[in-house]
């Protein structure tokens, strides 16, 4: 499984502050689930905190960042793929993608990639 960076606790320092995801790079917005939860939900091992923008660089050469809420939402992101499973053109992506809604809620999925002109968008809500 990737490895995760966790952010810095807000009473921790921290260096940089919210920044864009940029391109080439896939993202979760998860609706009300902790930082923990959801890497847990991921799979992520071999965690650590880091803060926004540290998370957001080193997410893009390897690993996953999962960022400290913003209102409403914990946001994730990794280059290409967060994991194997958030390929959006594999066949079984709808089906992980309502397994990972059951276990944290509400969420939205995107990924780009300008290079090949690729875009995804994807959002899944917990069936009751």
């Amino acid at each position: 499984m990737p490895s995760a960076m966790i952010p810095a606790s807000p009473r921790g320092t921290t260096v940089g502050g919210i920044m864009s995801f940029g391109y080439k790079t896939s993202w979760l917005a998860v609706r009300d689930a902790g930082p923990e939860e959801v890497a847990d939900a991921l799979g992520l091992r071999h965690r650590r905190s880091m803060d926004w923008t540290s998370g957001t660089e080193l997410a893009y050469r390897q690993g996953v960042f999962v960022a400290r809420p913003v209102p409403g939402w914990t946001l994730t992101h990794g280059r290409i793929h967060l994991t194997r499973e958030t390929d959006a053109t594999r066949p079984d992506f709808p089906a992980w993608l309502r397994r990972l809604a059951a276990r944290v809620g509400d969420l939205q999925y995107f990924g780009t990639d300008r290079i090949v002109d690729h875009h995804a968008w994807a959002g899944s809500t917990p069936v009751s």
